[in-house]
């Protein structure tokens, strides 16, 4: 179990805002034009510059608001302490549930591979990776991934925390519908 609350609870973690691993993560956008569908995302970042769940989560979602200017419109050039990050998360409405827990990776998979085929199926699908349109690559491969930490399974909203052999991956999708 994983909790937002606990990373800002951990006075570490304020130090973890201001190291700038989460530069290093990767942010990808999925889009279509469809209502029900609209947009998913995946952050990545290597397991190289994030040991464990919370320093991932941190830094994932730290890379997220600077990827949505949600920082700056906050804080501007400035480093919140980890309550207020996670204050703003909560304000902005980034997560219905604040405790992510553990997942069969089975029924991960079976809500995860009917949102991203049912998004990649659209005529409007779009793919960006780093702001870039790409051609869209699968993501994630199950056979890959270790664990999983459902925060949103839902039928508006999915977040997941994802840890694969080699990586950490946010995967967030909500309907406008």
């Amino acid at each position: 179990m994983l909790n937002l609350s606990d990373l800002a609870d951990n006075p570490s973690n304020d130090r973890k805002l201001t190291d700038g691993n989460w530069q290093y993560a990767v942010a990808c956008d999925l889009h279509t034009d469809s209502t029900f569908w609209n947009r998913a995302s995946f952050i990545s970042l290597s397991k190289d510059y994030a040991a464990d769940a919370s320093a991932a989560l941190l830094y994932l979602l730290q890379k997220e608001s600077k990827v949505l200017s949600l920082w700056e419109k906050q804080w501007g050039d400035g480093i919140p302490t980890a309550a207020a990050f996670v204050s703003a998360l909560l304000a902005w409405g980034r997560f219905t549930n604040t405790n992510g827990q553990n997942l069969i990776i089975e029924k991960f998979w079976k809500s995860y591979i009917g949102t991203i085929t049912a998004i990649t199926s659209e005529p409007s699908f779009e793919y960006t990776e780093k702001g870039e349109k790409k051609v869209y690559a699968e993501k994630i491969i199950k056979e890959d991934i270790l664990q999983v930490l459902c925060f949103d399974d839902s039928w508006n909203e999915q977040n997941f925390l994802i840890e694969t052999n080699t990586e950490w991956i946010l995967f967030n999708w909500v309907t406008m519908a």
